[in-house]
């Protein structure tokens, strides 16, 4: 769209226009002296062919503009020329970066040859500053796949005398994941002249003394900017700093400021190390300085006690006098009290010692003496501590679970309640409940206790308490008491044992939950209970509920859910069968008919029912997901399941039938929705085997 705009030195332009109203495309700008420019225009710049005229329209200039200035022939036809080449080996990097990422595991991975090796790199782009940077840029938006800087070595050695390329450099890899490799690989490219300019030290991390020169070592304001912004944990060839720098005392005063310096410290002469001052102003920033106080100096003892107090581990690299001196590992403990661990039995058994250490971590009670396991008084008040999980308790003495007030205490104490009935870990056989006295946790008291605490109880497998009471009531058979924990939930009947959930009245306070799903724990002499079944149809009835959308029920119990479909339509079922097309049928939970996926069906129906001939398919139902698993089976069918022969496939993630790849691909005989008789196995069309099955299982290949 051509525009018209009007500048506030008189100047007009008429022509093309981007979204921001800037000057883009063709068009003609006329200045107030009447001079003009006619041509192409980017991003408010003269760019492109163009033609400048004078006042009396005579041609000026004739030719090729970029960013507003004017270039000779020659500049722009080698710019163009770079430009394309630039295009050209900036794809072929890229494509090999793919490559090397694709192959980051195999064999031939560093067999992988660069595209610009043996000379092919061409000489107008070897040194060329933007071409350069583009390859530093990310390739991608995958955030795995970083710039990779193997085309260093292909460069104009020239580049690397520029100081501002070699930063740039630097800083293009400094959030990379691997970055302090690029570096070091990056670094052998700097030539010796710059590793002493103090820009390109601070960019590349250099932490060799020895080759700063002798400018930066006699000065400690360039020393002390370098250490101040390195990245660099530790600097080597220190001794190349002049004397005169490592006996100032404002040097170190300095250093001994700046976090995680310790090291330097080592650096100074013995005056300095002997000066307290300095010393102390380490102590406050980095304990480990105390590793390079000489232990002559007077007050070393108290230094020690300073850095231990911040660093406890420290008394580990020390003198051993310390590692056997009561009051210095006091001191480590009480900020390192895995200390413990370290020492012999002597000490790890001392009361104090111990007693600090588990304060700061209870489960450390573990390595502790039995006088301390057994200590009472004392794991109650390590239980009183807040925001502490109670697990330690574990490996107290037998005497601290046979506490009635231990237990009690802990037992009906909201937040370590929790406790008792959770595992720490997979690992744990049982939870913390069950070490305890039989007489405490069994108490009937107590289980009432817990079944008027639990709200919204779960599946004994998903839910400790429930689980455990179920114990206690498969233990004690107390019937009082699985009836109020049935009439509270429906969960307590399914942990119960078989002995007991055969019992009729305890299945009727389960049913008065009217919750159906409920219906595969019971056993399979009640199933058959008509009083129970009545009993079932009833509260089914009453929800008012359809029977026939089958989605609402497929998590329904197969049998009893064509019990009730039976019952309700009773007046419609016949020997009938007929033809339906494109239907939801209802999944069983056997073979390949998952309960948690959804098939539709084209075939012969009986009584609600696949019955006969017919095809299913799971597919419509997967293609709302971020991937398709589709399963098919065609074949025959008897009251909703798989029955006689057919053909199952379960195709590969994101791939059709009919001609997609497939994962599974059984072609025979099934009984009651399972693979059952002679059948063959297939691989993507190709013969496997042909095999007998039984209930699903392969009992033994017949031929391959």
């Amino acid at each position: 769209m051509k525009k018209e705009i009007k500048f506030n030195d008189g100047s007009v332009y008429f022509g093309s226009t981007n979204s921001n109203d800037e000057r883009h495309g063709k068009g003609k700008l006329s200045y107030t002296n009447g001079e003009s420019y006619i041509g192409e225009w980017k991003d408010d710049k003269q760019d492109g062919f163009g033609i400048y005229y004078n006042s009396e329209g005579i041609i000026v200039k004739k030719g090729f503009w970029e960013q507003g200035v004017f270039l000779k022939k020659s500049e722009y036809f080698d710019k163009k020329e770079i430009k394309e080449l630039s295009s050209k080996y900036r794809k072929l990097h890229y494509d090999y970066v793919w490559e090397k990422n694709d192959a980051y595991n195999d064999a031939d991975y560093e067999d992988i040859e660069h595209p610009f090796s043996k000379d092919k790199l061409p000489k107008k782009i070897r040194s060329d500053k933007e071409f350069v940077y583009s390859l530093l840029k990310p390739h991608t938006d995958d955030e795995y796949i970083e710039p990779n800087i193997d085309f260093l070595s292909f460069l104009d050695e020239k580049l690397f005398d520029d100081k501002e390329f070699v930063i740039q450099l630097f800083l293009s890899v400094s959030d990379n994941y691997d970055a302090k490799e690029k570096k070091n690989e990056i670094k052998g490219f700097i030539p010796s002249k710059l590793r002493t300019d103090i820009d390109v030290i601070n960019a590349a991390g250099l932490n060799v003394f020895s080759e700063f020169g002798d400018r930066i070592l006699n000065s400690k304001e360039d020393i002390l900017n370098i250490i101040k912004q390195s990245d660099a944990k530790e600097f080597y060839d220190w001794e190349s700093i002049s004397e005169k720098i490592r006996s100032d005392k404002d040097f170190f005063m300095a250093l001994s400021k700046m976090p995680k310096r310790s090291q330097t410290l080592e650096w100074a002469t013995k005056d300095i190390k002997k000066n307290k001052k300095i010393i102390s102003s380490y102590l406050k920033t980095a304990a480990d300085a105390i590793k390079f106080v000489p232990e002559n100096i007077k007050g070393y003892e108290t230094l020690v006690k300073k850095a231990l107090s911040k660093k406890g581990e420290l008394i580990l690299s020390l003198n051993s006098r310390f590692e056997n001196n009561i009051t210095y590992i006091k001191i480590a403990a009480k900020n390192y009290p895995e200390l413990i661990l370290s020492f012999n039995k002597k000490i790890r058994n001392n009361y104090d010692v111990s007693l600090i250490c588990i304060k700061q971590k209870p489960e450390l009670l573990r390595y502790c003496k039995t006088s301390i396991k057994s200590n009472k008084k004392l794991l109650l008040s390590l239980l009183k501590q807040k925001n502490k999980d109670i697990y330690f308790i574990k490996y107290a003495s037998q005497n601290f679970f046979n506490d009635k007030k231990i237990f009690n205490f802990i037992f009906f104490h909201q937040s370590y309640r929790k406790f008792l009935f959770k595992k720490e870990d997979n690992s744990e056989k049982l939870s913390l409940i069950y070490k305890f006295n039989k007489k405490f946790i069994y108490n009937p008291k107590n289980i009432l206790f817990l079944i008027e605490k639990t709200v919204n109880a779960g599946y004994p497998s998903s839910d400790e308490v429930v689980q455990f009471v179920c114990d206690y009531f498969n233990y004690s058979k107390n019937m009082n008491l699985i009836r109020t924990a049935i009439k509270k939930s429906e969960y307590y009947y399914t942990g119960l044992s078989k002995q007991l959930r055969e019992k009729n009245e305890l299945v009727v306070l389960m049913l008065q939950h009217e919750n159906m799903y409920l219906y595969k724990n019971l056993p399979s002499k009640i199933r058959k209970d008509k009083n129970i079944l009545d009993l079932i149809y009833k509260n089914f009835i009453k929800r008012n509920i359809n029977i026939n959308n089958v989605y609402d029920h497929n998590m329904l119990d197969w049998e009893l859910y064509w019990y009730l479909y039976d019952r309700i339509n009773k007046e419609k079922l016949s020997e009938e069968v007929y033809n339906e097309e494109d239907i939801e049928i209802k999944v069983a939970d056997i073979g390949f008919l998952d309960s948690y996926e959804r098939y539709k069906y084209t075939g012969q129906i009986k009584n609600g029912r696949a019955h006969g001939n017919g095809f299913a398919t799971n597919q419509e139902f997967q293609e709302d997901g971020e991937h398709v698993f589709i399963k098919t089976y065609d074949g025959e069918w008897k009251d909703g399941l798989p029955h006689g022969t057919g053909v199952y496939k379960a195709y590969m993630q994101d791939e059709y039938p009919p001609s997609g790849e497939t994962e599974v691909h059984y072609q025979g005989q099934f009984k009651f929705g399972l693979k059952d008789g002679e059948g063959e196995m297939y691989e993507n069309g190709r013969f496997l085997f042909k095999g007998y099955y039984k209930k699903d299982k392969l009992i033994r290949k017949l031929s391959s």
